[in-house]
């Protein structure tokens, strides 16, 4: 997204993924990993200036 593309009233996401090995979790021994994903979605203030 560019810098011009904000707007006031627009909103503003981010997604953000990361990859935990199970044999790092405390007291448990699992093998692999899984994927944590979480999304943020904040709304631009229509009062902002640039």
């Amino acid at each position: 997204m560019r810098l011009g593309s904000f707007r006031p009233g627009g909103n503003v996401t981010v997604t953000v993924t990361c990859r935990v090995r199970m044999t790092d979790l405390a007291m448990v021994r699992l093998p692999g990993s899984t994927a944590l994903t979480s999304t943020f979605v904040v709304p631009i203030d229509y009062w902002r200036s640039r």
